[in-house]
């Protein structure tokens, strides 16, 4: 497992981190794990960070993969809450693509935000009203038959 210099595996997950703690929020890091099923293969989601009862997966790149992870488990855990903060909300799915990351959630009903909303002593978490596309007060509901991952 590869860390940045403290204990995340990343350097959004550390500024993520450290803007929760300039906030004074409490959260868990990679202590909650959901089972989830791919087609014939049963694997575990490890969740990036508990905030507040949301799980939140930080990408700095969003690849076909995590995509159609992020679909299996939100669909086959409804009761729970989740957001995705990305390092480039506005970055393309692939080279060529028209969607970006913040089109794709949003046409997926995933709540996301960009890391460049959490300025310095500010975190939009520490707030309760979020912009269109992350209110976390309800969490859309996915289709019951199996998602047919988009590209």
């Amino acid at each position: 497992m590869a860390t940045t210099k403290n204990r995340y595996r990343s350097g959004l997950e550390q500024r993520f981190a450290e803007s929760l703690t300039s906030n004074g929020i409490e959260f868990g890091y990679e202590k909650t794990k959901l089972k989830y099923v791919q087609p014939e293969v049963n694997r575990t989601y490890l969740v990036d960070f508990d905030v507040n009862g949301i799980h939140v997966e930080t990408k700095g790149r969003l690849t076909s993969e995590d995509r159609k992870k992020m679909l299996l488990v939100i669909q086959q855990h409804p009761e729970k809450k989740f957001l995705m903060v990305f390092s480039n909300a506005n970055k393309k799915l692939y080279k060529g693509s028209p969607t970006n990351y913040g089109q794709w959630c949003t046409k997926n009903g995933i709540d996301f935000l960009d890391i460049k909303q959490f300025k310095d002593n500010e975190c939009p978490l520490s707030t309760t009203k979020l912009r269109k596309g992350s209110d976390l007060t309800t969490q859309p509901k996915l289709k019951s038959k199996p998602l047919k991952p988009s590209q």
